[in-house]
């Protein structure tokens, strides 16, 4: 190779390398923002607009309209989950895939949160009907051990959920990841992978993100149908 073109290969393998890294530094800056607000969202307690950062694909597993309405009834019944401290970090570098950008985001949350039916107190019947389980003693512990054991297929196997005999206030702590994901550039959205819902997540996902990311879709826990069936179960009893 002479010398003059050994200098054009190397000037344009510098400013290919240059680029990439002005490129990725540009979404870490973004990527760095859009946690911040995020979770200063999640830290106010205004669930309703964390909507805004989930990955829109999510919404064909469950409606926006059902997230909101949910949302609304626990908030009128002041049953909102409490953050106590919620840390998180940026897998680096971020990891590029034919539509974008995307990474894995470990965190630890730290919660507490009140298991009585977030029921709207408009809704006398529903209303009357929570009350007369709260006193009575073998209903409330059904309800309980019930809700207990949703908490934990919910949560993943490694999240401690710690609650007083005779309380329906329990505390919650759990590490794990979520993903970040910027797709065609319409800026960074989340997608916290659910144990009872990975296979649906998983169909929703871009394929690179999937195979990339086994560790993250690797679970213990029982698939969503025996879940469901162990609800039902519960329920009946």
């Amino acid at each position: 190779m002479n010398l003059t073109l050994k200098y054009v290969t190397l000037s344009i393998l510098f400013l290919t390398i240059n680029t990439f890294s002005k490129d990725n530094s540009a979404e870490v800056s973004t990527l760095t923002e859009s946690l911040r607000k995020y979770k200063e969202i999640q830290m106010s307690g205004d669930m309703s607009k964390t909507l805004d950062y989930i990955y829109p694909p999510i919404f064909t597993i469950t409606s926006k309209e059902m997230l909101l309405k949910g949302f609304e009834i626990a908030k009128k019944s002041e049953k909102m989950p409490k953050i106590i401290s919620f840390i998180q970090t940026i897998d680096l570098p971020l990891k590029s895939y034919s539509k974008g950008y995307y990474t894995t985001v470990p965190y630890t949350i730290e919660m507490s949160m009140d298991m009585t039916p977030p029921v709207d107190k408009e809704n006398k019947k529903a209303f009357a009907k929570v009350e007369n389980m709260l006193a009575n003693p073998k209903e409330l512990n059904s309800y309980k051990a019930f809700t207990l054991n949703m908490l934990k297929m919910s949560m993943g196997k490694d999240a401690v959920i710690d609650s007083k005999e005779g309380s329906l206030l329990v505390n919650i702590k759990k590490s794990s990841k979520y993903l970040a994901i910027n797709e065609a550039g319409n800026g960074w959205k989340f997608v916290d992978v659910s144990p009872l819902s990975i296979s649906q997540i998983k169909s929703i996902l871009p394929k690179t993100i999937v195979l990339n990311e086994k560790e993250l879709f690797h679970t213990n826990s029982m698939h969503q149908e025996e879940a469901i069936k162990k609800m039902m179960e519960m329920i009946k009893k």
